[in-house]
């Protein structure tokens, strides 16, 4: 089975943003479909005035203009409640955020980390060790500080991600297929496969954090390892995972 390499996981996730993308420009088109509609009453106003103002009297030229342009205005006012309130949302109650967007967080960044972790982890055990004194061997020794930092930052940031998920795993993870189908919640196989994931790609970085020896940021990124696991193991106690036992 192929390995897939950082780069490759980067332009996957790089695909789901230009999705993500398409998207939006899709509700911007839609903006626009709305101004091209009005611009079209506003000229049928005009020319209703014009045809009809020798048959209709004035006032009901009138009414028949408040009519068109309250047509013609209403889907900016839709659009503009509806682009007031996502910002709302966004800004004002960032802990209410829906299922839905939990369960878009596991699939495109909390996954995502956890397999760039991964790719890193896998290239660090394929790094031919060397203890000869030469330049060879200490460009290897670099490469394994390179592999083992990113490893860390990548656990880092699907741990960060994962966290908050015990607020929500009642709500998006389920061990129900029909759910699973239906609802597009995500597998309990799933969500204990990443933790499993992380435990063994910290258990390595634990194990072998000499490789940093040396480095000034040494301390550092071991300390923050540690300080991830320590988060991890409060889902630990609310997760039959048996993280880091």
């Amino acid at each position: 089975m192929k390995r897939f390499t950082p780069i490759e996981w980067q332009s996957f996730s790089q695909k789901k943003n230009i999705e993500q993308i398409l998207k939006r420009l899709d509700s911007v088109n839609s903006f626009g479909v709305s101004i091209i509609w009005e611009m079209v009453l506003i000229v049928f106003s005009v020319g209703l005035t014009n045809v009809f103002q020798e048959i209709l009297s004035p006032r009901e030229l009138k009414n028949g203009q408040i009519i068109i342009y309250s047509l013609a205005f209403l889907p900016i006012v839709i659009f503009f409640i509806c682009f007031a309130w996502s910002f709302y949302k966004r800004k004002r109650l960032p802990m209410q955020l829906s299922p839905r967007n939990f369960i878009d967080q596991f699939d495109n960044e909390i996954c995502y980390n956890a397999f760039m972790a991964e790719s890193f982890y896998s290239m660090l055990l394929e790094t031919n060790p060397s203890k000869e004194n030469s330049p060879i061997a200490h460009a290897y020794e670099e490469t394994k500080q390179f592999y083992y930092i990113e490893a860390s930052y990548y656990f880092m940031k699907a741990t960060q991600a994962l966290c908050p998920f015990y607020f929500m795993k009642e709500k998006v993870v389920s061990t129900d297929p029909e759910m699973i189908i239906g609802k597009k919640l995500i597998a309990y196989a799933r969500y204990e496969n990443i933790l499993s994931l992380l435990k063994k790609i910290f258990l390595y970085l634990e194990a072998n954090e000499n490789i940093l020896e040396g480095l000034p940021e040494q301390n550092s990124v071991i300390a923050t390892n540690k300080k991830m696991v320590s988060n991890l193991k409060a889902i630990q106690e609310k997760s039959s995972c048996d993280f880091l036992e």
